[in-house]
């Protein structure tokens, strides 16, 4: 009996598959020597299989059958060829016409990638296991909240003379409602320093969560926050001594010494620490509980009848009046809440367990501080005094307790007033320790933002409202991202999405109350912020800022000009060196997808990146993707201006093995990536110190 024939040809076939695996491994691809062309390609009548062009002839003599495909090896052939061949120049070359036609563009290509192993010795290890320990956090409740109540509570001293203005007697009740935001605000907060437990507020958050160009707008407005915090701070405290002490210049000229005396402690090295933070706001809190308790004896000495004068004075004749002055009083009273959104900026600084309850206490201290003292102030102070003068406190203390409680007012608003250089711009150099060119910087700006606004204390305190508000809005918006974007994120508190939206359309709200109360003060800020965005976004964007200036150089007569002809290729070193950086990018899988949305997520963030290193980490080598090494070539050749590696590390993926592989690569951390890890990874994002989360 005849065998049937789809038996014989899949026999057949399986014996010529074995066949072309047998050349392939003998290495018979190519000529009848088993070479392969100068062009990279093989006649393919040459091959020991005889073939025609569409196909295979049957091997049993049958012409009269249909030529049969070519199996799966054969089908191979050419782009193994190819793949094998020798790359003469070096660089990924494309076919792609260049924009810059008069130029020589070997600079648009990168080198050809590769794949290696690293080897993570022990000692790798430990090391990385030693640097990741520097870094373990160490405050409490109590010290993690005074690095920032000195500018929680300090703020009284600007906040009641604003909010006196706009709400009149409904101040008190104004400042009670704005300090209920920040318990509204404290679970937005704690859930994104569960989720992303990293320094830089904001800018860490949705850098983790968005892109990079809105984490810069993020940077402009805390950088910004910072610089107004000085020229109020150092405004204020002028106010207060130049009431207390008779000296021969203006209170302008106050205000610019005391910005110098503090520009030059920070020149010397000497900074701010969580132990001089909480003598300083002990001090203060000890200072206003004085106050405080005086105002009030004094009070019931003197019964209601200046707190019924100023009432029949500053009330509103309608009920929409008086709605509208306790809304203005909020939106002038969040001023007295500045120096919370700063405690995120240090919360690697934090233990985790105390992070929430420093927030805790922070609002706590806002609510009992501001409202009380202002209810004490309208009823010990006559109206005008209130509206007139901007040392409100120090006059309080002088009726309440004589000239000894005013001066040490005085001396408070000096000391607790001393956030003339915020520590984000500290950074270490030798000697003092100290960097003068960013603390120069502060002070120059600061000089200058309070000269263009004429020394105006309100108009400072209204753009600080500004400031405030952007940072408190971007909390909210980073809240929301991260309930979008990066929900797996592995976090032990969640706040609910109605609480966020609530918070952003709260926020809005106060913006615009802002607005329509001082338009003026919005073009100063607007104007600063966008001064301060540009030059971030200017840095960030360098490589194409640098084509841009050569293709203009290329499109012009500049390149063929004896005297200019030089500069093509100062350009094109400007390029070549941004074009050294690398990034990490961590895959786990070898989805095509994935890789890509990597790839193009650091052509965006990362334009002056040249080198892209994907690194795979393993158990086992018989776990390692199949395709993840073909993936990673083609890709290769898809993006010509790119290298792209390939690294294998035969470790599971954790904080340590990212720390040695970051040491090893000479690679930091903020240039390291991965995608969202899934819930059954159970370390946080801030375990990893560093490593962005770019991917949902």
């Amino acid at each position: 009996m005849s065998e049937p024939s789809t038996s014989r040809a899949s026999r057949r076939k399986s014996k010529e598959d074995e066949h072309a695996l047998e050349l392939a491994e003998t290495g018979c691809w190519g000529n009848e020597k088993g070479e392969v062309d100068d062009d990279g390609s093989a006649e393919l009548s040459r091959l020991p299989t005889a073939r025609s062009r569409f196909g295979r002839r049957r091997s049993d003599g049958d012409v009269s059958s249909p030529i049969l495909p070519p199996s799966f090896a054969e089908s191979q052939f050419q782009t193994i060829v190819r793949r094998q061949a020798p790359h003469h120049s070096g660089l990924k070359r494309s076919a792609i016409p260049t924009r810059f036609p008069n130029v020589e563009n070997d600079w648009e290509f990168a080198g050809w990638g590769s794949s290696m192993y690293l080897d993570l010795n022990p000692q790798d290890l430990l090391d990385a296991q030693r640097r990741l320990d520097e870094h373990r956090a160490t405050l409490g409740r109590w010290r993690a909240s005074a690095g920032v109540a000195n500018d929680v509570l300090g703020s009284v001293f600007y906040a009641l003379p604003a909010v006196a203005g706009v709400a009149g007697v409904f101040s008190p009740l104004s400042l009670f409602i704005a300090g209920l935001f920040l318990f509204l605000w404290r679970p937005l907060l704690v859930e994104l320093g569960s989720a992303i437990r990293l320094n830089g507020g904001n800018y860490t958050y949705i850098l983790n969560v968005s892109n990079k160009t809105l984490a810069l707008v993020a940077a402009a407005a805390t950088l910004l926050d910072g610089l107004i915090t000085c020229s109020v701070s150092s405004a204020t405290a002028a106010s207060y001594l130049h009431h207390e002490v008779v000296l021969p210049f203006p209170e302008l000229v106050i205000s610019i010494i005391i910005l110098f005396a503090f520009c030059g402690l920070a020149l010397l090295g000497i900074r701010e620490s969580t132990g001089v933070a909480f003598t300083i706001v002990s001090f203060h809190a000890l200072t206003m509980l004085a106050l405080l308790i005086a105002s009030w004896v004094h009070w019931g000495r003197i019964g209601n009848a200046v707190l019924d004068a100023n009432w029949r004075d500053s009330l509103p004749g309608s009920a929409s009046g008086i709605v509208h002055a306790i809304f203005n009083g909020v939106c002038l009273g969040l001023l007295g809440l500045t120096g919370f959104e700063c405690i995120p900026n240090y919360i690697e600084e934090i233990r985790p367990e105390a992070y929430a309850p420093a927030l805790r206490i922070l609002a706590t201290a806002s609510i009992l501080l501001n409202a009380p003292v202002m209810l004490a102030a309208w009823a010990v102070l006559p109206r005008d005094a209130l509206l007139l003068e901007s040392n409100i406190l120090s006059n309080l203390a002088e009726i309440v307790q004589g000239r000894a409680l005013r001066i040490i007012v005085a001396c408070d608003a000096m000391v607790v007033l001393d956030r003339v250089l915020p520590n984000w711009f500290l950074r270490t150099m030798p000697f003092t320790g100290s960097p003068y060119f960013a603390i120069l910087s502060v002070f120059v700006l600061s000089i200058i933002m309070s000269a263009v606004t004429g020394f105006s204390l309100s108009t400072l305190s209204s753009a600080f409202a500004f400031a405030f508000l952007s940072i408190m809005l971007l909390f909210a918006v980073s809240a929301f991202l991260l309930k979008f974007n990066r929900n797996r994120l592995l976090r032990k508190s969640r706040a609910s999405l109605t609480l966020v939206v609530l918070a952003l359309a709260l926020m809005i709200a106060v913006l615009a109350g802002n607005i329509a109360l001082s338009p003026t003060s919005l073009g100063y800020f607007a104007a600063y912020f966008a001064v301060i965005a540009l030059v971030l976004i200017t840095v960030q964007n360098q490589m194409a800022l640098a084509r841009t200036f050569l293709w203009l150089y290329d499109m012009t007569p500049l390149h063929s000009w004896r005297a200019t002809s030089s500069w093509g290729g100062v350009l094109v070193s400007w390029i070549m060196r941004l074009k050294r950086e690398s990034v990490i990018c961590y895959v786990r899988t070898d989805e095509v997808a994935q890789i890509v949305n990597a790839i193009l997520y650091v052509k965006r963030n990362e334009g002056s990146c040249g080198n892209i290193k994907i690194v795979h980490c393993y158990d086992d080598v018989n776990r390692i993707p199949s395709e993840l090494e073909a993936n990673i070539k083609i890709l290769d050749e898809a993006f010509p201006a790119i290298q792209i590696d390939l690294v294998f590390v035969q470790a599971p993926f954790s904080p340590i093995v990212v720390e040695a592989v970051s040491e090893k690569l000479g690679i930091p951390k903020g240039l390291s990536f991965m995608s969202a890890p899934g819930h059954d990874h159970l370390r946080s994002v801030g375990e990893y110190k560093g490593l962005r989360v770019i991917s949902l």
